[in-house]
């Protein structure tokens, strides 16, 4: 095994990200690589802002029962859902929802993604 040296610099839940937009407390935020963050706080466009990249947090369904340990995606509309289709991938459903409107789920962002495209990571 090589001696790499590396040096410890922070624990990784959080990413340090220049807001594009407005962004409000609680924004999913998609970054490159396929993973997404969430806002702590809200910013103004060139704001540096820390996104939380791990955990479990509740979100809104798109009415369709979703499974917990499933796949789940979040849609444009900010609703989670358990169809891929185009929706951007949001993690695994740590408990199940029953197709209702109105209905939550809890989701531990980015596990079991899995980079298809190639890109080194």
């Amino acid at each position: 095994m090589a001696k790499e040296a590396a040096i410890f610099r922070r624990n990784g839940d959080k990413f340090d990200y220049t807001c594009t937009a407005d962004v409000a407390n609680g924004d999913v935020i998609a970054l490159p690589g396929g993973i997404v963050g969430v806002a702590e706080v809200g910013g103004a466009n060139g704001n540096v802002i820390a996104l939380t990249t791990v955990g479990v947090f509740e979100f809104k369904t798109d009415a369709a029962a979703i499974t917990a340990g499933a796949k789940v995606y979040l849609k444009t509309d900010g609703t989670v859902s358990a169809t891929a289709g185009s929706n951007t991938y949001l993690g695994i459903a740590w408990s199940g929802a029953t197709a209702t409107s109105g209905a939550t789920v809890q989701v531990k962002i980015n596990t079991g993604y899995v980079d298809t495209t190639g890109a080194a990571g």
